[in-house]
């Protein structure tokens, strides 16, 4: 009997890993996040996230994962930061084309509830969330402050880090 092909392997583990309307909770982690991952881990299941799927980039997160029971699948990387990002969007491209909706969760991201139940169902195909408000807007370079422009406010509050992002498989998210 052959070994099963890498799909069929991905979407066994995604399918285990589904918990409602094909919606998968993803995270990305590394040997240099293990500590992080033990954290989001318990965070997010004590939100009521159960069975996430982690995408192990190297043996000793898959080790951890292993110890842990949770689900996860190895796609081994090393590179630059911009290799990492095209790494990850591989990734979601794969799980997108088989079928599921990947919900990605940053590793440092603190789960006070369950997003699934808000993103679940019929809805938007692609949604991202930042962990605070947008900035405001930032002074211009020349001339007075204008009435109601964030100032400095934008420079120190503009943190525009996306802690969670959703993405529907659809005929949009077909085309990205």
């Amino acid at each position: 009997m052959s070994e099963p092909s890498f799909d069929a392997v991905l979407e066994r583990k995604l399918d285990r890993a589904r918990v409602r309307d094909n919606v998968v909770v993803c995270v990305f982690a590394n040997r240099d996040y293990r500590m992080l991952l033990r954290h989001w881990l318990v965070t997010a299941a004590h939100a009521g996230c159960r069975k996430p799927i982690v995408f192990c980039l190297d043996r000793e997160a898959k080790e951890l994962c292993q110890e842990a029971g949770v689900e996860h699948h190895l796609f081994p990387f090393t590179g630059d930061r911009l290799g990492f990002w095209r790494h990850r969007v591989a990734i979601l491209r794969k799980i997108l084309d088989l079928g599921y909706s990947p919900l990605v969760s940053d590793i440092d991201a603190i789960w006070l509830r369950d997003p699934v139940p808000y993103i679940a169902g019929p809805g938007e195909d692609l949604l991202t969330r930042s962990h605070g408000p947008p900035a405001p807007p930032r002074r211009p370079a020349v001339g007075p402050p204008r009435a109601g422009a964030g100032g400095d406010h934008g420079r120190q509050g503009g943190n525009n880090q996306r802690n969670l992002r959703h993405g529907r498989s659809s005929r949009f998210t077909d085309n990205l």
